[in-house]
């Protein structure tokens, strides 16, 4: 292991040391320790970065016996006492760490002993700790050292990194006041602080783009499935009660306005028709044959009853005229489908078709209800249909129904939102994709108010 200042500390005048009285003080001192069996010395100070540096260094001394020395001399400076270990290695080492007298105590020495069990008598640690507690007082603290910063690894010079790793101290004190402890604690926070500097840098960094990105707001677009329905539609039902004929139309095809749709079956009609016309004959007759009687009475009973007969032939050949149905508008038969059902009886009133116009269409925009509250009308609105993904027509909401309706097994809101259908291919039920443009809102609200409303429900708040 390279050292610091001298590889002899023997040398009386060792380089940058200097003795409380002269230099030949610290040579006979240090000579007097080696004398004792030590193998290496180093001594340490605590940075005004609270790491734990070495500024001094002789000996070559294994791994092991350099990082035990290093946790000594840590828990001596932050205990502010002076330590002894044993090491046990394939030769057992004494380690002693003894502060260096000055105000701060904020440097000590520590010195390692290879020795056997049995020579740790009383008299021989008493002799080693009488020594190092001379060589400690015979420094005093240099002035313009070139100090090196110590780690597992091996030496780091303090160019090279302020950030000095140090361990906790394996020692509790058995009175600690709570102000010491405190302290303790603080100046831990802030060694390990600043052992991960560049580590805190990057999170601390990540957290506030995180924290600003949130902030910026971002458009808000809600996503709605869409039914594309007609704006007119028309519904054809039975205008009197008689069989269906004949039909002449399929759901799905396209009709003009005056074409037929079915036939209604007239037979009944021609033979009622037959029996009123006979009726109305013989009440002509007997009216010509009372006037001619001079019977006025029976005249006017007769002339009663024969207006009576031609009004109900006025209507029978009314329903005459209508036994062919025809379209009201020009569209697309949405329903009616009544090939299977000639001869079938009907009533009046029943429906037949539903015809729906072609020309304009609405987009109904189905909102979930926990989107409803940040939806209002004149908000634009971008539709796409499953039949054509590729064209998506921009409008705006002309309308919010009041009243939630059940579709696909979920509770919305219906919107509508015009639809040009400018080159005739839009059906009536196609489905597709709505995106609502709901203004701009912060991200981390987009992102994260859905599960936040989630959990406000589940919790009741």
């Amino acid at each position: 292991m390279a050292t610091v200042l001298s590889a002899n500390i023997l040398d009386p005048k060792p380089a940058s040391v200097v003795a409380t009285g002269d230099t030949t003080t610290v040579g006979q001192t240090t000579g007097h320790v080696v004398s004792l069996g030590a193998d290496s010395i180093n001594c340490w100070r605590i940075t005004r970065e609270n790491g734990t540096s070495r500024f001094y260094s002789w000996g070559d001394p294994s791994d092991r016996v350099i990082q035990a020395a290093f946790d000594l001399a840590n828990r001596a400076l932050n205990f502010g006492e002076n330590k002894t270990c044993l090491l046990s290695l394939p030769t057992p080492h004494l380690i002693i760490a003894q502060l260096i007298p000055s105000q701060d105590r904020r440097e000590c020495v520590t010195v390692s002993f290879p020795c056997e069990l049995t020579e740790l008598c009383e008299d021989a640690s008493s002799d080693r700790l009488q020594a190092v507690e001379l060589l400690a007082r015979s420094f005093h603290e240099p002035d313009d050292l070139h100090e090196q910063q110590y780690s597992p690894s091996g030496p780091v010079s303090r160019q090279g990194s302020d950030r000095a790793s140090t361990n906790e101290p394996h020692e509790e004190p058995e009175f600690l006041s709570w102000v010491a402890l405190t302290q303790q604690i603080s100046g831990k926070l802030n060694l390990e602080l600043k052992r991960h500097l560049g580590l805190t840098k990057i999170y601390l960094g990540g957290l506030i783009c995180t924290i600003l990105l949130g902030l910026m707001p971002f458009p808000h677009r809600i996503g709605c499935g869409v039914v594309c329905e007609p704006v007119v539609r028309r519904y054809v039902a039975v205008p009197f009660d008689a069989r269906l004929a004949n039909s002449d139309v399929f759901a799905g095809q396209q009709v003009t306005k005056g074409q037929r749709l079915a036939t209604l079956d007239g037979g009944e009609l021609l033979t009622q028709l037959a029996g009123l016309r006979a009726q109305s004959a013989q009440a002509e007759q007997r009216l010509l044959a009372a006037l001619h009687q001079g019977d006025h009475s029976k005249a006017e009973l007769e002339r009663l009853e024969s207006e009576q007969l031609a009004h109900e032939i006025e209507l029978l050949e009314s329903r005459q005229r209508q036994l062919d149905i025809c379209s009201p508008i020009d569209g697309i038969v949405i329903t009616g489908d009544l090939e299977r059902a000639q001869g079938t009886p009907l009533t009046t009133g029943e429906i037949l078709f539903e015809i729906a116009s072609l020309e304009r269409f609405v987009a109904e925009i189905a909102i979930d209800e926990a989107d409803i509250g940040h939806v209002e009308e004149s908000m634009e609105v971008s539709v796409s249909l499953d039949s054509a993904p590729g064209n998506i027509d921009a409008s705006k909401i002309s309308r919010i129904h009041l009243r939630n309706e059940i579709r696909k097994n979920e509770s919305v809101y219906i919107a509508e939102s015009s639809l040009e259908n400018t080159d005739n291919k839009l059906r009536p039920g196609m489905n597709g994709s709505a995106t609502i443009h709901a203004g701009y809102r912060p991200l981390g609200w987009i992102l994260f108010h859905r599960p936040i409303e989630v959990v406000r429900h589940w919790i009741g708040w």
